[in-house]
């Protein structure tokens, strides 16, 4: 309909009673003046029950300076200068969900890579105040050999995350590059597993992370970078 209030009327009427509805629509670009208004009565405010994203994959890269861009991961918008200034868009989803996704890690700042497979992720309460925690609970296998679960609130705001977590799977050598930033030492092989709290918050040059809890390794190897040092633990645990 041209009218905005026979529009969101119409649109109101997909749950009666209590009931949910979904409504889709299609514009063309002449019907963007109508978009506008639609916008002004609504008063710019989204709200969405679910979104749900199966089978993808993501590049997710942070910078030397501690920072990852997540707005490229996303296409980017034009902004329209045409439309007159408004109030600013407030949106809210009740829940968002992926699942089966692959995504490429690279730190710049400590040179650790990795592969994050069969990635499953769940978020309550999302919405476009950054400074509001959001409660989640995730998944994933690392290539190579490894598993982690997570559950815990993340402050997009603050680059923070708060929760308890436990990882079970080979010694990455990826994390080789970190270890030889301070000793001459190679991982050569080895089992970890860890469960416990973590806070850490991303926003500076370095991660800064707190952990409190058990650690284990077993059938640790350490090999000497220059060949003249050989270091093995058949079992270890720290708390």
């Amino acid at each position: 309909p041209h009218s905005p209030e026979d529009y969101i009327h119409r649109i109101g009427r997909t749950g009666r009673a209590g009931a949910t509805g979904m409504a889709l629509s299609l514009m063309m670009d002449k019907d963007q003046r109508y978009l506008s208004d639609i916008e002004k009565l609504a008063q710019r405010k989204l709200a969405v029950r679910r979104v749900a994203a199966e089978g993808g994959r993501l590049r997710v890269v942070r910078d030397g300076k501690g920072q990852v861009a997540l707005a490229a991961l996303v296409p980017p918008v034009e902004p329209n200068a045409s439309r007159e200034p408004g109030p600013a868009w407030q949106a809210s989803v009740g829940e968002v969900s992926m699942a089966g996704w692959a995504v490429d890690v690279r730190d710049e700042g400590s040179g650790v890579q990795a592969q994050l497979q069969d990635v499953h992720l769940q978020a309550k309460d999302v919405g476009s105040d950054a400074r509001r925690p959001i409660a989640f609970q995730a998944g994933l296998r690392v290539r190579g050999g490894g598993e982690l679960s997570a559950a815990g609130t993340v402050t997009p705001a603050k680059s923070a995350m708060a929760g308890d977590g436990q990882v079970r799977g080979r010694a990455p050598p990826r994390a080789q590059p970190v270890l030889a930033r301070h000793v001459k030492l190679k991982i050569a092989s080895g089992v970890l597993q860890a469960r416990g709290h973590v806070d850490a918050a991303f926003g500076g040059k370095a991660p800064q992370v707190a952990y409190r809890g058990r650690a284990e390794v077993a059938n640790l190897r350490l090999d000497g970078l220059g060949g003249n040092l050989d270091g093995r633990w058949k079992a270890g645990a720290a708390q």
